[in-house]
């Protein structure tokens, strides 16, 4: 079955402010999101934006792929754009992204000169010439991280790099083993800030492309102390 696509052309989340926002539908998602299937601590599978999600899983809601390329061309021109608020970019849902029609995606997602950005789950060694294309032509993907060896691992390979901290962390940023920094996000430190204002002029931290730093974010939501639990599992009890 062909992956099914939203967007949403102006976001309610608090957090987006009329942000457009992209949907991608479960079967996006990869093996190696530790966080994916019901019972996890996806954000994603939270009221609200689960109901939606729900409605795009079961194709209710949204677009082919086809169309959804049309819809991503259609916003208007310098558009903030936050991809897979849910979901993941196309691939085969377990560990190898689509290379054309990640390609796809992102030219139609910086047509225009919008402001796009995503977080990609799917593994970095297998995908790392796919991540390089993508990348090239100006769209973010971010590299979702679950440790700072992650993050490092991604930033050395010029991949910028995003990592979800435990619920219970009181910093406001880390240093990796390899001395880079992650500062928290903002949007999450002050209810002033969400992406639309994130960064100033120089505009969201996660939407810059060359950042010698990753962006932090706590575990929230109603099921954060799950998320906490599989990051200790993934870590293997390390902070």
């Amino acid at each position: 079955m062909e992956h099914q696509f939203h967007v949403t052309a102006s976001s309610k989340n608090k957090k987006l402010k009329g942000t457009a926002a992209t949907t991608t539908s479960r079967d996006t998602c990869p093996d190696s999101c530790i966080l994916k299937g019901k019972g996890n601590g996806c954000y994603a599978e939270n009221y609200p934006l689960n109901t939606h999600w729900n409605r795009v899983d079961r194709r209710e809601r949204g677009t082919g792929f086809a169309d959804y390329l049309k819809s991503l061309r259609a916003l208007p021109f310098g558009t903030l754009v936050r991809g897979q608020q849910a979901g993941d970019m196309p691939g085969n849902g377990v560990d190898t992204l689509d290379f054309d029609k990640c390609m796809a995606v992102a030219k139609a997602m910086v047509a225009k000169r919008k402001v796009a950005w995503t977080y990609c789950a799917y593994l970095l060694r297998k995908n790392l010439d796919t991540w390089k294309a993508v990348l090239a032509t100006g769209f973010v993907m971010n590299k979702s991280c679950y440790s700072l060896e992650d993050v490092d691992e991604a930033m050395d390979a010029g991949v910028p790099a995003t990592v979800l901290w435990k619920s219970t962390f009181k910093g406001r940023n880390q240093t990796t083993p390899k001395g880079r920094k992650v500062v928290g996000c903002p949007a999450q430190l002050s209810d002033d800030i969400a992406c639309s204002n994130c960064g100033g002029n120089k505009g969201p931290l996660c939407a810059r492309m060359n950042r010698n730093f990753a962006v932090g974010f706590w575990a929230h939501g109603k099921a954060k102390k799950r998320v906490d639990a599989r990051l200790d599992e993934y870590r293997g009890g390390k902070a």
